[in-house]
């Protein structure tokens, strides 16, 4: 078995879908300034955003451009949350927490500070 390689990107320069729909290839300069094409199958794209660091807690905040909901089964619903770039992530939820958040966001208090989180 070979070693790998490794690669440290400083710039990411295009990133593009294959012409079947089944790859991503992403071109992007290294730390030494060489320019390199990596193609990785679409299916592996959820895993890869998934891995990715989380924002949660550092006070980032994405805008919410869409979102949309559907039945997941077994009395769940699928709730899907897109940005304006058109990442979109997807959450199971219960109806009972949907409707906690509607009743907060019609009737609660959304000036809280940080320690006086309801839920």
């Amino acid at each position: 078995m070979t070693e790998p390689i490794d690669i440290d990107a400083a710039e990411l320069i295009d990133a593009r879908p294959g012409g079947d729909g089944r790859s991503l290839t992403v071109k992007l300069r290294d730390r030494n300034g060489r320019t390199l094409r990596l193609t990785l199958p679409a299916q592996w794209l959820d895993h890869l955003v998934t891995a990715a660091p989380s924002s949660v807690g550092n006070g980032e905040a994405h805008p919410l451009s869409s979102w949309h909901m559907e039945a997941a089964g077994d009395g769940t619903l699928l709730l899907v949350l897109r940005t304006p770039e058109g990442t979109a992530v997807n959450f199971t939820v219960k109806p009972w927490q949907i409707a906690g958040m509607a009743t907060l966001a019609t009737h609660g208090r959304l000036d809280r500070n940080e320690t006086e989180r309801v839920h």
